[in-house]
């Protein structure tokens, strides 16, 4: 059994055909810049996982720069390591590190017994409540602009734990 995503499925929940062409085929539409989203949300994903291990906001910022260390496409001004550096401040401003937060895996893979494994970006739980929550991160193409986090509303895309 293949390795999926949270994201491959949920987009085959939404459009299996979408999944074939995007995961399978690699038929992206004509407008996308090639290889600079995706690395740009990697060293996104990297940065949050050193925050969240380290608890360490200019560890974080030093991760996202080592992961994107050169701007791939010149033309696009709001995908800079300097604007993710600013996400970044935004982010622990906004959400201030929840101290009752305590971390049980970020950025690791699961599997379940029916073979299918997928990326998890952090699972957490509450130690107040003993809760437990899954986190998808979404570096999405929003406007980085003052309403940008108060517009944050994270998907943790798992239905059940």
């Amino acid at each position: 059994m293949g390795r999926y995503s949270n994201s491959q499925l949920q987009t085959f929940a939404f459009c299996p055909l979408s999944l074939r062409y995007k995961y399978a085929l690699h038929l992206h539409p004509i407008e996308t810049t090639g290889v600079h989203h995706p690395l740009f949300v990697r060293a996104g994903h990297e940065a949050l996982r050193v925050l969240y291990t380290e608890n360490d906001l200019d560890a974080a910022k030093a991760a996202f720069r080592q992961h994107y260390p050169t701007q791939i496409d010149p033309h696009d001004r709001a995908k800079t390591a300097d604007n993710a550096c600013l996400a970044l401040d935004g982010y622990v401003r906004q959400y201030n590190y929840d101290r009752n937060w305590e971390v049980l895996a970020c950025e690791d893979l699961d599997s379940a017994e029916d073979g299918y494994v997928v990326k998890l970006d952090l699972i957490v739980r509450d130690t107040n409540t003993d809760s437990v929550y899954g986190v998808d991160h979404k570096f999405r193409g929003g406007k980085l602009d003052y309403n940008f986090f108060s517009k944050f509303n994270p998907n943790s895309q798992v239905t059940q734990y």
